[in-house]
């Protein structure tokens, strides 16, 4: 399991209409890609982090997140959405950690 968590900045302020329809367009557009296992986007609580909203999705392996990049639905969300949208971002790839390996 791969989890891919992105924390992002938009050029919205909180209370303009077009956050509201950021995010739908990345839940109808990004959620149902195939290699999405679960899709969830927050609004971030701690502004300390830096950003105002993060995404978290999860996939079976590194090879179905780099399939999802290339996903028809993936290029144009990032046509479409972010790349007016989004002011900055920061993104991780987590693998469970088993204490019995060493990464």
């Amino acid at each position: 399991m791969l989890r891919h968590v992105v924390g992002v900045n938009l050029n919205y302020s909180k209370d303009d209409p077009r956050v509201k329809g950021f995010f739908q367009a990345a839940k109808n557009m990004l959620a149902t890609i195939p290699q999405v296992k679960s899709y969830t986007h927050y609004f971030t609580d701690n502004p300390e982090c830096g950003y105002q909203y993060g995404f978290v999705l999860d996939f079976e392996s590194k090879e179905a997140l780099l399939e999802y990049f290339e996903n028809p639905n993936h290029l144009k969300f990032s046509d479409d959405e972010w790349t007016k949208g989004v002011a900055s971002y920061l993104d991780f790839n987590f693998i469970p950690f088993d204490e019995r390996k060493t990464p």
